[in-house]
């Protein structure tokens, strides 16, 4: 529906018959072909604006819950490590 909104927007033609209005006869082109290309890069602009305030939400989260149980800032402690076998040596 967006796009079909975008697209009737950009017509500069429109065909009349019997006093209803028909199809588009000419579109301006520029104007369509800006229009098409920044509203998916809004869009993807948008998601990674949200993506980056999930991480930096998560982040402060898991700080303050490490802060709380004493557990580094990565997440690890010493006994979460795997112990090294013998061939690993």
């Amino acid at each position: 529906m967006i796009y079909g909104a975008i697209i009737d927007s950009t017509c500069v033609v429109l065909q009349q018959s019997c006093s209803r209005k028909g199809a588009c006869l000419l579109y301006d082109h520029d104007s369509l072909r800006f229009r098409l290309h920044v509203l998916p890069f809004c869009a993807e602009m948008t998601t990674v604006f949200i993506k980056l305030l999930a991480w930096y939400v998560s982040r402060r989260q898991e700080r303050a819950a490490n802060a709380v149980t004493g557990r580094p800032h990565n997440g690890t402690s010493a006994s979460d490590k795997p112990a090294i076998s013998g061939s690993e040596r």
